[in-house]
């Protein structure tokens, strides 16, 4: 079981050095190729409607647009040049809205999907990270640009609360978990309440068939919410990456998230591995 074939949004705007670098050295670990995905958004002209902004106006931001594009992806294959790992660059046009959607596709035909994730989001970022992560079927990796972000798997924590999607992005986190040095499991046990048939150990046991060396730790929420609950144990085990399930479902045609989920989607100090 490994990583052999993984997608990598890059924004068309500066910024994403991270999660490329990231992505470059989560290749050169599991020798995976990375299929690099920028967008040149096209703008519609409103035809039809009364407007004073000529149709050239439109064309040149369009090709400001592929402009940057390029910039953006010349700049993600020279992270992925300076190792041996095999990177295949991606360029489309379309409108903005039709990019989630296309990205959405792509994903679904690799092993995970790489994201930044940073606190002052692009308008199109944060529905992109939510379509991968509940419309895509697979894990989204979720990186932080708001500082130094290397590949790193020597220490891993797993979110666990016996959930289903728990148990799907430990599934999916496997590859990495077995090269993990220490793997600690973490349950918060007064952030609701939980009546498993089997405790956290039975998990590690699980794990420690596949060769993992796992710690069980417990944490209290108290007065913080669950994700920086969270957020400290990782830092206090100094964990290179978080893995957890992502909560939502759709209700009277509004998508509720999870409040770890909602916390999480806005910005994490770490890597995150996420599964729905």
């Amino acid at each position: 079981m490994t990583i052999k074939d993984a997608l990598l949004y890059i924004s068309p705007v500066p910024g994403g050095q991270m999660t490329a670098g990231f992505a470059a050295g989560l290749a050169q670990h599991f020798g995976t190729e990375v299929t690099g995905l920028t967008f040149a958004f096209d703008v519609a002209y409103p035809a039809g409607l009364y407007t004073r902004v000529p149709e050239e106006s439109f064309q040149k931001l369009r090709e400001k647009n592929r402009e940057d594009a390029i910039v953006a992806m010349t700049h993600a294959k020279g992270i992925f040049d300076q190792g041996t790992s095999k990177f295949v660059g991606v360029m489309e046009t379309c409108l903005a809205a039709e990019a989630i959607d296309s990205f959405v596709e792509y994903a679904r035909l690799r092993d995970i999907a790489i994201l930044p994730n940073r606190r002052e989001k692009l308008p199109i970022e944060r529905p992109l990270i939510e379509a991968v992560l509940f419309g895509s079927g697979l894990p989204a990796m979720l990186i932080p640009e708001d500082g130094k972000t290397t590949f790193a798997i020597d220490r891993i924590l797993i979110a666990w609360d016996y959930s289903r999607v728990a148990a799907r992005a430990v599934g999916d986190a496997m590859p990495l978990l077995a090269k993990a040095k220490r793997v600690h499991i973490v349950t918060v046990t007064d952030d609701k309440e939980l009546r498993p048939r089997m405790d956290a150990h039975e998990l590690a046991r699980h794990l420690a068939r596949h060769g993992v060396a796992v710690v069980v730790d417990q944490a209290l929420r108290g007065n913080m919410s669950i994700g920086d609950a969270l957020f400290r144990q990782a830092a206090a085990i100094n964990a290179d990456l978080l893995v957890m399930g992502g909560f939502g479902h759709s209700r009277l045609r509004d998508f509720i998230l999870g409040g770890a989920t909602q916390q999480i989607l806005t910005w994490a100090p770490l890597p995150i591995l996420m599964s729905h």
